[in-house]
């Protein structure tokens, strides 16, 4: 399992993306401000990097945001797809907290 995770925005280009898809190599989705790559899958799987929570590389998130991707996350592993997630180490240490708040909506939605 090979993923690629782009900080300039320029690499969110259709024939970056075909190149990526003949390789086997899944665009990792990351929510970084200016740079974000939103929610377009590309790969054999998915894997998201959370990077801003109430503060670039810190803080928590919010309810709101992880609602969403859990409800995102939890539609695309039902459709057969593998999801992972990852959120980068934060100095208050909410990223191992923030994983599991978003484990607990990705498997509440995959039940409802």
């Amino acid at each position: 399992m090979r993923a690629i995770e782009f900080r300039d925005p320029s690499s969110y280009d259709d024939r970056v993306f075909a190149l990526l898809e003949h390789y086997g190599v899944a665009l990792c989705l990351h929510d970084m401000h200016s740079s974000a790559s939103g929610g377009r899958i590309v790969g054999p799987f998915i894997y998201v990097r959370f990077h801003f929570g109430e503060s670039k590389y810190g803080g928590a998130y919010d309810d709101a945001r992880l609602d969403e991707w859990g409800t995102w996350l939890a539609a695309r592993a039902a459709s057969g797809l593998d999801a992972f997630a990852y959120f980068d180490n934060d100095v208050g240490g909410h990223a191992p907290r923030d994983a599991v708040r978003l484990r607990n909506r990705v498997k509440q939605r995959r039940v409802a």
